[in-house]
């Protein structure tokens, strides 16, 4: 087993590339749904990711976007933009 040692650099998930990398991962879907359920309160029981990227037009604007469409607990359906 490897452990990273505390004076080794990370990927740091708050990153929105990495973040974006690493939710929508499909092996990453129970840890999206847990992580949007602890945001707002509700179990979240289904969610699908609509990528919907808009083109970026200056350098200085980020074109990470990330559009999710929720099922919570109550069978209504949520959408989150992150």
């Amino acid at each position: 087993m490897t452990f990273i040692s505390m004076d080794e650099e990370i990927l740091p998930p708050s990153d929105d590339y990495i973040f974006k990398a690493v939710m929508t991962h499909p092996n990453a879907k129970a840890a999206l749904m847990d992580l949007i359920s602890a945001v707002i309160g509700r179990t979240v029981t289904d969610v699908h990711i609509r990528n919907n990227e808009l083109p970026v037009t200056d350098t200085d604007e980020k074109n990470e976007r990330l559009d999710l469409n929720c099922t919570i607990d109550s069978g209504d359906q949520i959408n989150v933009e992150m």
